[in-house]
């Protein structure tokens, strides 16, 4: 019973944490709607959600494979959210656990800025389809609730890196 309690109670922080950070993973799909010019070109919308898609499948990876220099590369140097993420991902490692399956539901998502080089947007998401591995255990996680974020991307060497995530007042 103690056991699983603990491991409850470090699956909810780091939920809450990971949510909290705006920088939960995997698989988006976006209900916003978007659309393509007469040439055909993807909307800002739609490549937006492609730049959040293949971010949060590289952060699901470093997550199960506990991977924290892998997680550090998808941040700024410097960025208070990625330290936070890295702390969070050994958190979990040292009690011997990781964290798989992780995934964003979109419900919105704004592009509040595209430029060649940067990229900020508003998304409201939860966490879905998590999973708790610990040796001989897994458990699923909670949905986590709604909650909506300001992420500022930079293009650095190639590809698009988190900068900040802020946090906004619930509407």
């Amino acid at each position: 019973m103690r056991t699983r309690t603990l491991l409850l109670l470090a699956t909810m922080s780091t939920l809450v944490t990971i949510v909290g950070a705006g920088v939960a993973v995997g698989g988006a799909t976006v209900d916003a709607v978007s659309v393509s010019g007469p040439d055909h070109e993807p909307s800002s919308v739609t490549r937006a959600a492609q730049v959040l898609r293949v971010w949060d499948h590289a952060r699901a990876v470093a997550w199960a494979r506990g991977d924290a220099a892998s997680l550090r590369d998808l941040y700024t140097p410097g960025s208070r959210t990625g330290a936070h993420d890295v702390t969070e991902l050994r958190r979990w490692r040292g009690r011997g656990l990781w964290v798989e399956g992780l995934r964003q539901q979109v419900a919105e998502l704004r592009v509040v800025l595209r430029e060649p080089r940067r990229l900020v947007v508003l998304v409201t998401d939860r966490t879905v389809d998590a999973i708790a591995v610990a040796a001989q255990r897994r458990t699923a996680l909670p949905t986590s609730a709604w909650r909506t974020h300001r992420v500022r991307l930079l293009r650095r060497h190639g590809r698009w890196v988190v900068d900040r995530v802020v946090a906004q007042p619930a509407r």
